[in-house]
């Protein structure tokens, strides 16, 4: 991915605080705004409330893909994703505080609050109270429970469909076609009670005890698992609309209408009007369940402030002088930039600020190897490509420097995923073993 970064006019900088989850759409990304400078931009909820725009443009590189449609969550898409966390939000969220800064990962209450059984397998969701998605529809926990089930469905009935881990036994289950049909007669703001036998099933991994508990028993214990429902799959849309408009369709086909009319979410912002490859323009939910949450509620979970944008157009042009163009000429007021021409936004320090994500922030680089075929099938030959990689000249050369030198176990954030089976670490390569089979 080239290395963007976003450049934000000076008067923008005042509601930054509001509309952070819109500059992050692409990616990490580097920020820049007008007329406050860097240090300066910092600001109280109570602050950023009584500030209020008509209309914030950004111009992006990037057009989501998979468009819009939220079902592709079940193979990690849409991305990069304009309507996460603005139009849809997760059942558990992760802490924006100083602690996240130092590498501590707080999971936290996001649609839900939860519960742990003492054998560490059994998670117990309760969600928020009088939340509705933007059309009217209540959430509750047969939405839940017919999305989950739907992703698992759109599978292929995979049972590494929750983010490719195997945390739950499927073996059970028999969802497909004639439950979904019984889904779409039934409804799910009072289901039926041939629906409800099906949905309060203990036998499934996933079952409902009542409109507002729903509950996922693992197959051993994972304390990462909350972290598997803050993106993707959870995020919550309304699946009482999805069925009343074609429901999921197929594992090979998705129901394509969704990519162009999103699906309800309950989040601050409601999609008001689209062009494929062109722009998403959103304005804000009259009905939003957090409207009147307090400054000390919002600071605490800056993803549930209800935006201080009425109206937010995401321009989308894939050429990086016409991004430019648009920020300098103030049609946006946040543009994605990449290298070639960061320096006209750094050496316009009157003109133009900017921030940029701390290393401890997450950006995920793959390199597939099939360790079905030779030589990548022998372990000493993925370890030593891996010993092979010069991170430092990486981030240096295709991150323009930008790019945190900390990987695997040294990574903060990451470290504790490195040892879940109490492994030596780090890893040593003995270059004097041979690398054949």
């Amino acid at each position: 991915m080239p290395n963007l970064k976003k450049a934000i006019t000076r008067v923008q900088a005042a509601v930054i605080i509001v509309v952070i989850v819109f500059a992050i759409i692409a990616g990490a990304l580097y920020t820049s705004m007008q007329p406050t400078p860097p240090t300066q931009m910092s600001t109280t909820a109570a602050q950023a409330a009584s500030k209020i725009i008509n209309t914030l443009t950004i111009s992006a590189a990037y057009w989501p893909l998979d468009d819009l449609n939220q079902l592709y969550s079940e193979s990690e898409l849409p991305w990069p994703s304009p309507l996460a966390f603005t139009v849809y939000q997760p059942l558990v969220t992760m802490n924006m505080t100083d602690e996240f800064q130092k590498g501590t990962v707080q999971f936290l209450p996001g649609l839900a609050t939860w519960t742990v059984s003492p054998d560490g397998m059994t998670y117990t969701f309760s969600l928020k109270q009088n939340v509705k998605f933007s059309n009217g529809d209540p959430l509750n926990a047969y939405q839940v429970w017919g999305e989950m089930y739907g992703f698992y469905y759109l599978s292929g009935n995979c049972t590494c469909w929750l983010e490719s881990y195997s945390l739950l036994n499927m073996a059970n289950v028999n969802f497909g076609p004639a439950t979904i049909a019984l889904m779409t007669s039934s409804g799910l703001i009072n289901p039926t009670q041939a629906l409800l036998n099906i949905m309060m099933n203990t036998t499934w991994p996933m079952y409902v005890t009542d409109p507002n508990t729903i509950v996922f028993r693992l197959v051993a214990p994972f304390v990462w698992f909350p972290g598997t429902l803050v993106v993707y799959n959870g995020l919550i849309y309304d699946t009482q609309w999805l069925l009343q408009n074609g429901g999921f369709g197929t594992p090979t086909t998705y129901n394509s209408y969704f990519n162009q009319h999103p699906i309800p979410g309950t989040g601050p912002y409601v999609v008001t009007g689209m062009s494929e490859n062109s722009y998403v323009k959103f304005a804000q939910n009259p009905t939003y369940w957090g409207a009147n949450l307090t400054a000390a509620e919002i600071a605490e979970q800056p993803l549930f402030d209800p935006g201080h944008a009425r109206t937010v157009i995401v321009d989308y042009k894939p050429d990086d002088v016409a991004r430019y163009t648009d920020l300098s000429t103030g049609t946006a007021q946040i543009a994605d930039i990449e290298n070639p021409d960061w320096n006209l936004i750094t050496q316009n320090p009157q003109t133009y600020s900017y921030f940029k994500p701390p290393p401890w922030s997450g950006e995920v680089a793959l390199v597939g190897l099939n360790t079905h075929e030779y030589p990548t099938n022998i372990t000493l030959v993925r370890q030593a490509i891996v010993h092979a990689l010069n991170y430092t000249d990486i981030a240096a050369k295709a991150y323009g420097g930008e790019l945190s030198p900390y990987v695997g176990p040294e990574y903060p954030w990451w470290k504790d995923y490195y040892d879940l089976g109490n492994f030596t670490l780090p890893i040593q390569l003995n270059l004097s073993e041979p690398t054949s089979s």
